[in-house]
């Protein structure tokens, strides 16, 4: 009995060792992020209404470059749902409902200069899928598209426990899309092969599980 409370306590004390707010190179670390994305279109002068997005994300941390342990090297790697509505002015004023599903990955540099406090900064590549529809307008329209763009993020996490972290994270998603544009009315309809340039603006609130 004395053998398997030692051993239990031996565990305990184990998993709380190596549960601490500072990172390693054995570091991992799952973050929901909730917040806003402002769309904008090249061609076309847009105005957003409401917007969300949810995202997913997960690092790796894989090497320590500073000798006092500050600095760290990894991978992120993540899904995001963006969902906006906007009056666009380009050739109609029309309001459309967008739908837009990335995935990304980018190595991400950490400088942590407390225990509790680490700073980070991502370049890397997305690709993204855009599916629009008009909600009114002069003329009724439906945008299905995708391509390969550029992601780069800076932001900021505080561990409020050996496990748990909130951050904020600010994040440009730059991507150049090739759609079918099609433009339908009881009168006209035109479908049009185009290629556009989107930047999708987001400002994420994060909360982190560590393992």
């Amino acid at each position: 009995m004395n053998k398997i409370i030692l051993t239990i306590a031996l565990l305990i004390t184990t998993g709380t060792a190596n549960a601490n707010k500072a990172l390693d190179n054995s570091s991992h670390f799952v973050d929901l992020k909730l917040g806003s994305t402002s769309v904008a279109e090249n061609s076309a002068i847009d105005v957003n209404e409401h917007n969300y997005s949810l995202a997913v994300e997960r690092t790796h941390i894989l090497a320590t470059l500073s000798d006092n342990h500050s600095i760290y090297f990894g991978v992120k790697s993540g899904l995001e749902l963006h969902k906006n509505s906007f009056y666009r002015f380009s050739n109609s004023s029309v309001i459309l409902n967008l739908t837009t599903y990335s995935a990304h990955v980018a190595p991400v540099l950490y400088f942590s200069p407390a225990e509790s406090i680490k700073l980070f900064t991502t370049l890397g590549i997305s690709y993204n899928i855009l599916r629009t529809e008009s909600e009114e307008g002069i003329f009724p329209m439906e945008v299905k598209g995708s391509g390969f763009g550029y992601i780069a993020s800076l932001g900021g996490k505080y561990s409020i426990s050996d496990n748990f972290d909130i951050g904020i994270q600010y994040q440009v998603n730059t991507a150049k899309l090739k759609y079918d544009e099609l433009i339908k009315d009881i009168n006209y309809q035109e479908r049009k092969r185009i290629s556009d340039d989107y930047t999708f603006s987001s400002l994420y609130i994060s909360f982190g599980y560590k393992f």
